[in-house]
């Protein structure tokens, strides 16, 4: 019993030290992914051999080792709806499409909201648009949708694909958005894990609001009176650009990003950090931060 005991402890040390290392970055999702997809088997081996040595499975390794065998069955099946068990030859991959879209800028227009909802891929934004906005979207098989209603002085742009559909290994999509910079704008972009590349640097931003997988983020941005972000992320990498002068504050209750922002040169007051300018300064930015976020860089 004891020595049960004394396993499945050791068995929760190492598995805690894995999801930490992952939140923080020191070990790559794909590569473990890779692992899944070529030696899940050996979770059986190892299943196996622990019910010859102790007459039974403790109850602990029978969890973690079903879901490693779940996983690689699931990851090995090229993430399908259903399980397979073992990697399956899908043929060629489909050709890469592209379509583009542009909204005019109609008199009278002084805000627009603009809603991205992606699957998995490369998001890029950035302003100086003649158009109220512009996009050239990459596709596969499911062919992305535009809309634009306006309602008095705003417009809201919706950009969306069927999430549904499956990316296969190789294949990325790129979205790429070109906003006007006179316009006042909030922004949401709803993605799977995705790499992104949002210079607002040139666009009137008021509101961020961003929820990813685990994903690449480089977010720029302007010197407005005041603007809020609220960003949700898996495990990933963001770096944010702020102007010299915008006043900053990073609201989250994770304590694994507690050094990280100290580092940043920001004060810890409850859950929040703060720079010295904000409050103070002309234009202040106020961040909203949860989930595994595993680095954050302020550039100034």
């Amino acid at each position: 019993m004891r020595s049960n005991a004394a396993w499945n402890g050791i068995l929760l040390i190492l598995l805690g030290a894995f999801l930490l290392g992952v939140n923080q970055g020191w070990i790559s999702y794909g590569v473990w992914r890779d692992v899944l997809v070529k030696w899940w088997p050996v979770a059986l081996i190892v299943l196996g051999a622990l019910i010859l040595l102790t007459g039974r499975a403790p109850s602990v390794w029978v969890v973690v080792i079903g879901g490693l065998v779940l996983a690689g069955m699931f990851f090995a099946g090229d993430v399908v709806p259903w399980l397979r068990l073992g990697p399956v030859d899908l043929g060629p991959l489909p050709p890469l499409k592209t379509e583009a879209f542009t909204e005019g800028l109609k008199p009278g227009i002084a805000e627009s909201s603009v809603t991205v909802d992606f699957s998995a891929g490369t998001v890029r934004m950035s302003g100086g648009s003649d158009a109220l906005a512009e996009a050239r979207l990459t596709y596969y098989d499911a062919k992305p949708s535009w809309s634009a209603v306006q309602s008095g002085q705003t417009v809201q742009i919706r950009a969306s694909a069927d999430r549904a559909d499956r990316i296969r290994p190789g294949q990325r999509h790129e979205w790429v958005f070109n906003l006007n910079s006179g316009v006042v704008t909030d922004v949401d972009i709803r993605a799977g894990a995705c790499t992104g590349d949002l210079d607002f640097s040139r666009i009137k931003l008021r509101r961020l609001k961003l929820s990813s997988g685990a994903s690449s983020l480089g977010i720029r941005f302007p010197e407005e009176p005041e603007m809020k972000a609220s960003i949700t992320t898996g495990a990933s990498d963001l770096n944010l650009y702020v102007p010299r002068g915008v006043g900053i504050r990073i609201n989250s209750s994770n304590p694994l990003l507690t050094t990280l922002l100290e580092r940043e040169g920001l004060e810890k007051r409850g859950n929040s950090y703060y720079s010295k300018e904000f409050g103070q300064a002309r234009s202040n930015l106020e961040i909203d931060i949860s989930a595994g976020v595993s680095r954050v860089r302020i550039n100034r």
